[in-house]
C-alpha cells in the first residue's frame, strides 16, 4: 500500500480544506513549521483507514474544530497496482465512499468499509498501521515492544520462513498442558497452593492440630491429679488441732499487749498537757520581764539620740548657706556658655550658605553644558534614524541565502583537488589557482583549466530539487539586492553598521538627558532662579567673607562651645542636686527630732516613776524564777511517762499483730472452704475424663496425621516434577523463539551497520530492542540516550517494514518529528538508512527542521489549498 494524496477539511486547525499531493510512493518528506498541522493531517488519514464512519470515539471527536463541523478526509492509495480513492465524513454528516480510479468499482456506506477491509487485508490491516504509523513522540514510548495485534501479524509472516514452526507449536502445546496441570496445584501469579494440593496441606495441618489438642488434654489430666494430691495435703495441715490452738493463743497475747499500750499512752498525754501549761506560764512571766527591760533600754537610747539630732540640725543650717551661693554662681556660668554657643552657630550658618551658593553656581554651569549637548544630539538624530524593519528583513534574506546555499551544496557534487608531486597550482578555476586539498561544491557549471592538458567542465545535473533550490537562492539574492539599494548601502554589514551608529547616537542622547536630569531635575531655569535667590540672601560682603572662612575650624569651635555649655549645664544641675539633697536632709533631721521627742513622751507615760523602776524589776524576776521551777517538775514527770509509753510505730505494730492474728484464724477457715470446693471440682473433672478414652483417641489421630503428611509429600513431589518439565520446555521454546527472531535480525543488520558499523542489536520475544552490543559489551536499551534509543526504534521499524513488504503486506512507515535528539553524524547515517528503506516500501517523514533534513533525499511535498465539491452526488450520506 502506498499513499499518493491526503486531503482534509474541518479537521483540527484546518477549518478550510487543504491537501498534500504528489507523494512518490518511495521516500516522501513534508517539512513545515511547528503547529502547521502535520500530525493532524496523518492522524485524520489513519482514522479514515481504521475507524468506521459511524464511530463517535474520543479520537474522532478530537478531529472536530473548536467551532464545530463534520471532519472530511479523502485519501488516494495504490494497492496491488491499482489506484483507489477513499472518502469519509464523520459525526454530523457521516458517510463513506471507496472508488477505483483505474476501474469502474465503487462502494458506499457499509459496503465501502467492508471493501476497504478486504483491500487492506482483514488479517493484519490494523496491525500493520499500528506497527509502522508512529505519531509524534511514539518512538521513545513504544521503543520496547509493538502492540499485541502487530506482533501476531509479524509472527504469522515469519512462520512461513521458519522450518521448525510445527515443532515450536508442539512445544507450546505441551508446555500449555503442563501449565494447566501445574495450575491445578499452585497459583501462577503468587505461587500459592490450590486444589488437591491445598486440600492435602489443609488436612495435614488439621490432623496435626487435633493431635496436639489431644496431647494437651492428656497433659492437663496429669496436672490435675498432681494438684488434687497437693490440695489434700494442705487440708490436713489446716485442720491440725495444735496449729489451731497456737493461732488462738497468739490472738490473746496480742490483744493484752495492745490494752497496756493504750493505758501508757493516756498517762503520757496527761503529762504533756501539764508540761504545756507550765511552759505557757513561764514564757508569760519571762516575756513581761524582757518587755520592761526593753522599755528601759529604749528610753536611754532615745535620750542620747535627741542630743545628737540637735547637733546635726545646726551643721545642716550652715551647709545650706554655702550651697545657696554655689547654686547662683553655677547658673551664671551656664548662661554665659549658651550665649557663646549661639554666636558661633550664627557664624557657621553664614559660612554654610556661602558654600551652598558656590555649589549652585557649579550645577548651573554643568546644566547649561548638558542642555547645549542635548540640543546638538537632537539636531543630529534625523541623520541617524533606525530602520529596524529593513535590518530585520535583510538579516532574514541573508539567512535564507545561507540555508539555500547549504541545501544546494548538500545535493550537489563535490570536487576534491589532490595534486601529484610537483604539479601544485596547475589547476585553475575562474582564473585562480586551486590549492591542494580544496573542496569545490558544483552548484552551477564549473570549468577547471588544467595547464598542459585542457579544460574540464563539470555540470551539476538536472535534479528537480537542485533546480528549485537554485531558483530559491536567486530569488533571495535579488530581493536582498533591491533592499540594500533602497537603503543606500552595498552590504548587510554596512546596513548593520549604520544601525549601530544610530543606536550609539540614541544611547548618547539618553545618557546626556540622564545627566541633565541628575543635575537639574526640575530644569535649568528653576536652578538659575535658586542661584539668584542664594546670591541675594548672602549679599556681596557675605560671599566675600565665605571665600576666606574655614568651615572645619568653625565646626570645631561650635563643637567645643557646645561641649563647654553642656559641661556648665551639667555642673549647674549637680550643684542644684546637692542643694536639694541638703534641703531634704535638713527637713528629715527636723522630722526625726520631732519623732524622738514624741516617743520619749510616750515611754515616760507607760513606765513607773524613776524611784519605783528597780522594785518593779525585782518583782518580775521573782515571778519568772517560780514559773521556771514548776516547769522543770512537769518536764521530769513527762519524761518518765515517755519512757513507759510506746511510740507510734510500735503502737501500729501491736495493732497490726492483732489484725494479723485475727486474719490468720479467718484465713484458715476460708482456705479450708476453698480447698473443699476445689477438691470437689477436680474429682468431678477427673471422673468425666475417665469416661472419655483420651489415650485411644490420641493413637487414632497419630495414624491420621501420618497418612495426611504422606499424601502432602507425594503431591509436593509431583509439583516439583511438573516445574522441572516446564523449565525444560521453556528452554526448548526459547530455542524456537530465536529462530523466529532470525528473519527480523537478518533484515535489520544492513540498516544497523549504516548507523552503528561495529554494533549488534538483541531483540526480545516481542521484537522490541533489548540490548545494543558494541566492542563486546552489551548495553541495556533503557540506559542509552534518548537519541540512540530513537534511532534504534526507527531501524527496527525499517526492518519490520521490509519484512512485511517482501510478503506483499507493505504499508508506509510514517515518522512524525523523529530524530530530534540526533547529532550531525548520526542524522546523516539515518538519512541513508531511510533512503535505503524506501527502496522496499514507502517512507514518509514529517519534520519542522528544514536545515537538519536538507541532506535527506526523496520527494518534498507541502500543504496546498483544496477545493472539494460542495455537494458531490457520488457521496451519499449513510
Amino acid at each position: 500500500m502506498k499513499i499518493r494524496a491526503i486531503r482534509i477539511a474541518n479537521c483540527g486547525r484546518f477549518r478550510e480544506p487543504v491537501a498534500v499531493e504528489g507523494f512518490s510512493g518511495g521516500l516522501d518528506v513534508l517539512i513545515a513549521p511547528n503547529e502547521a498541522g502535520k500530525s493532524t493531517l496523518f492522524e485524520a488519514a489513519r482514522l479514515a483507514l481504521t475507524q468506521k464512519r459511524t464511530s463517535n470515539s474520543n479520537e474522532i471527536r478530537s478531529l472536530q474544530p473548536y467551532g464545530g463541523g463534520a471532519p472530511l478526509v479523502e485519501i488516494e492509495l495504490d494497492v496491488a497496482g491499482e489506484r483507489w480513492r477513499l472518502r469519509k465524513r464523520f459525526l454530523a454528516d457521516r458517510s463513506a465512499e471507496l472508488t477505483s480510479l483505474s476501474g469502474s468499482h465503487r462502494w458506499r456506506g457499509a459496503d465501502a468499509e467492508t471493501a476497504l477491509e478486504r483491500l487492506l487485508g482483514a488479517a493484519g490491516g490494523q496491525g500493520r498501521l499500528d506497527l509502522l504509523w508512529l505519531e509524534q513522540g511514539a518512538l521513545l514510548d513504544d521503543a520496547r515492544q509493538p502492540a499485541a495485534e502487530s506482533l501476531d501479524l509479524v509472527r504469522s509472516v515469519i512462520a512461513a520462513e521458519v522450518t521448525s514452526a510445527a515443532g515450536g507449536d508442539r512445544v507450546r502445546r505441551i508446555r500449555g498442558a503442563v501449565a494447566r496441570q501445574l495450575g491445578e496445584y499452585v497459583s501462577e501469579k503468587r505461587d500459592s497452593k490450590r486444589g488437591r494440593y491445598l486440600a492435602a496441606e489443609t488436612a495435614a495441618r488439621r490432623a496435626a492440630e487435633d493431635l496436639a489438642a489431644v496431647r494437651r488434654k492428656l497433659a492437663e489430666l496429669e496436672a490435675q491429679l498432681e494438684q488434687l494430691a497437693a490440695l489434700e495435703l494442705r487440708a490436713a495441715e489446716i485442720s491440725d488441732p495444735a496449729v489451731a490452738s497456737a493461732r488462738r493463743q497468739r490472738l490473746g497475747a496480742a490483744e493484752a499487749a495492745l490494752r497496756q499500750a493504750h493505758e501508757d499512752i493516756a498517762g503520757r498525754d496527761a503529762a504533756r498537757a501539764t508540761a504545756a501549761e507550765a511552759r505557757a506560764r513561764h514564757e508569760k512571766a519571762a516575756e513581761a520581764l524582757r518587755s520592761f527591760d526593753r522599755a528601759l533600754d529604749e528610753l536611754a537610747r532615745l535620750t542620747t539620740r535627741s542630743l545628737e539630732m540637735a547637733d546635726e540640725t545646726g551643721r545642716l543650717a550652715a551647709a545650706m548657706t554655702v550651697a545657696d551661693a554655689e547654686r547662683a554662681a553655677a547658673a551664671d556660668r551656664a548662661k554665659a556658655s549658651v550665649e557663646a554657643l549661639e554666636q558661633a552657630g550664627a557664624v557657621l550658618a553664614r559660612a554654610r550658605a556661602s558654600i551652598q551658593w558656590r555649589e549652585l553656581s557649579d550645577r548651573v554651569q554643568r546644566a547649561r553644558t548638558a542642555a547645549s549637548r542635548r540640543a546638538e544630539l537632537v539636531r543630529a538624530m534625523p541623520r541617524h534614524r533606525i530602520d529596524v524593519a529593513t535590518v530585520t528583513e535583510a538579516r532574514r534574506l541573508a539567512g535564507g541565502i545561507a540555508e539555500a546555499t547549504a541545501r544546494l551544496e548538500a545535493q550537489s557534487a563535490v570536487v576534491v583537488v589532490t595534486y601529484a608531486a610537483g604539479a601544485e597550482g596547475r589547476i585553475r578555476a575562474a582564473g585562480e589557482a586551486v590549492g591542494h586539498g580544496t573542496r569545490l561544491s558544483v552548484t552551477s557549471p564549473l570549468a577547471l583549466d588544467i595547464e598542459g592538458v585542457g579544460r574540464m567542465t563539470i555540470e551539476p545535473g538536472l535534479a528537480g530539487d537542485r533546480a528549485r533550490l537554485a531558483a530559491e537562492l536567486a530569488g533571495h539574492q535579488e530581493r536582498l539586492a533591491r533592499l540594500l539599494g533602497a537603503a543606500g548601502v552595498e552590504t548587510v554589514a554596512a546596513l548593520e553598521r549604520r544601525e549601530v551608529e544610530a543606536r550609539e547616537v540614541a544611547a548618547c542622547l539618553k545618557e546626556t538627558e540622564a545627566e541633565l536630569k541628575a543635575v537639574a531635575p526640575r530644569g535649568v531655569e528653576p536652578l538659575e532662579a535658586a542661584l539668584v535667590e542664594a546670591e541675594q540672601a548672602l549679599g556681596e560682603a557675605g560671599a566675600a567673607d565665605a571665600a576666606r572662612v574655614d568651615l572645619h575650624v568653625l565646626d570645631a569651635e561650635v563643637v567645643r562651645l557646645r561641649l563647654a555649655a553642656q559641661a556648665a549645664e551639667q555642673q549647674a544641675r549637680a550643684v542644684e542636686e546637692a542643694w536639694a539633697r541638703l534641703s531634704r536632709d535638713e527637713a528629715g533631721c527636723h522630722a526625726r527630732a520631732a519623732e524622738i521627742a514624741a516617743r520619749l513622751t510616750a515611754l515616760a507615760s507607760t513606765l513607773p516613776s524613776e524611784s519605783e523602776r528597780e522594785l518593779r524589776v525585782r518583782e518580775l524576776r521573782a515571778t519568772a524564777d517560780e514559773t521556771s521551777r514548776l516547769l522543770d517538775e512537769a518536764l521530769r514527770a513527762l519524761s518518765a511517762w515517755e519512757l513507759r509509753a510506746v511510740d507510734a510505730g510500735a503502737h501500729a505494730k501491736l495493732q497490726a499483730e492483732v489484725v494479723a492474728a485475727r486474719e490468720a484464724i479467718d484465713q484458715a477457715a476460708r482456705e479450708a472452704a476453698v480447698l473443699a470446693a476445689e477438691r470437689s471440682r477436680l474429682e468431678g473433672g477427673l471422673a468425666m475424663a475417665s469416661q472419655e478414652d483420651v489415650t485411644s483417641r490420641a493413637a487414632e489421630l497419630e495414624v491420621e496425621a501420618e497418612r495426611s503428611a504422606s499424601l502432602l509429600g507425594d503431591l509436593a513431589g509431583e509439583v516439583a516434577a511438573l516445574r522441572l518439565l516446564d523449565a525444560e520446555l521453556a528452554a526448548e521454546e526459547a530455542r524456537v523463539r530465536d529462530q523466529y527472531l532470525a528473519p527480523v535480525t537478518r533484515r535489520l543488520d544492513p540498516f544497523l551497520r549504516l548507523v552503528f558499523p561495529e554494533g549488534g542489536l538483541c531483540l526480545d520475544a516481542g521484537y522490541g530492542p533489548q540490548a545494543l552490543v558494541r566492542a563486546g559489551l552489551s548495553e541495556d536499551v533503557s540506559r542509552l540516550s534518548d537519541g540512540t534509543r530513537e534511532q534504534i526504534a526507527i531501524l527496527v521499524r525499517l526492518a519490520l517494514g521490509r519484512l512485511l513488504a517482501e510478503q506483499g503486506l507493505d504499508v508506509p512507515l510514517i515518522l512524525d518529528d523523529a530524530l530530534v535528539y540526533s547529532d550531525d553524524a548520526r542524522i546523516a547515517a539515518m538519512h541513508r538508512a531511510l533512503e535505503q528503506g524506501a527502496e522496499a516500501h514507502q517512507v514518509i517523514v514529517l519534520t519542522c527542521r528544514a536545515r537538519s533534513f536538507a541532506g535527506l533525499g526523496g520527494t518534498r511535498v507541502s500543504f496546498r489549498p483544496w477545493l472539494p465539491a460542495s455537494s458531490s452526488p457520488d457521496l451519499v450520506p449513510a
